[in-house]
């Protein structure tokens, strides 16, 4: 109904907008096992989650890459072989049989009152029981979900395995700065502290080049090896809606809000 004011402006203020995301937790079983994750990984379809949070193309959009869609410098699909576009759950129970997984307990947090982590909450609890996993979906709202996440808990002690979140596209545009890719365990991760030192080492590795052409290619291992390990996985893009009046004036399109420039008619 916004979108009929004559007097109302609605446009996205960052085209290239928000990465989605399921983080994992990497401290506690089943998610500490790599193939665990892989089979978490099997049962992702971007579409999924997209169609669950809108069905407008404008503000929801497929990204299976690390590093961003749409014209990120460190665009790329390596080591994406095929993967979130469907659903694959009898891979995905493969990889559950490989890894030994006897129906462990998977916490996926659901903070009921923050749309676009409720919905893919739900998308992700069904799957993983589609899958064969023992799923304890846990709602509540988005500040006690935030309060979780910096726990490393073990999950009977009020730990988690699963949070779905999201962070702008600018925060993840390079190796250097993604910081859900940082691989250096409980002391020196983000939340989820995934383990990975070939992972860490490629980062680093990253950091000592200075040709353009050295550096996507280094960013394309980087996300090669994230595909393997998976320490966390990309569920598409959102980009966020913003609404101001017409004669408002001096709007700067930006991935944070800016409120200087600004005039008033």
């Amino acid at each position: 109904m916004i979108e009929r004011n004559a007097a109302i402006t609605v446009r996205p203020m960052d085209t290239i907008g928000s990465q989605l995301s399921i983080r994992i937790n990497h401290l506690h079983p089943p998610m500490d096992n790599p193939k665990v994750r892989q089979a978490l990984l099997a049962v992702v379809s971007q579409p999924d989650y997209l169609n669950a949070i809108s069905s407008d193309p404008r503000w929801v959009k497929p990204c299976p890459g690390y590093f961003g869609c749409g014209g990120t410098p460190y665009e790329s699909m390596a080591g994406v072989d095929g993967h979130l576009k469907q659903a694959d759950f009898e891979k995905a129970k493969r990889l559950l049989k490989e890894a030994g997984y006897k129906g462990e307990r998977v916490v996926v947090l659901d903070p009921a009152d923050v749309h676009y982590s409720h919905a893919p909450a739900l998308v992700t609890a069904e799957n993983l029981k589609k899958a064969g996993f023992n799923v304890d979906l846990q709602t509540m709202d988005f500040g006690t979900a935030i309060g979780k996440i910096n726990s490393q808990a073990p999950l009977d002690q009020g730990g988690w395995s699963l949070f779905h979140s999201y962070a702008t596209i600018i925060d993840v545009l390079t190796p250097a700065i993604a910081t859900g890719l940082r691989a250096g365990g409980a002391k020196n991760a983000a939340y989820g502290w995934p383990t990975d030192p070939e992972l860490e080492t490629l980062r680093t590795q990253w950091l000592t080049l200075t040709d353009p052409a050295e550096q996507k290619a280094q960013a394309d291992k980087v996300q090669a090896r994230a595909f393997e390990v998976v320490p966390y996985i990309v569920t598409g893009t959102l980009v966020i809606p913003t609404a101001y009046r017409k004669s408002v004036e001096g709007i700067i399109p930006s991935g944070i809000p800016v409120f200087w420039n600004l005039t008033k008619k």
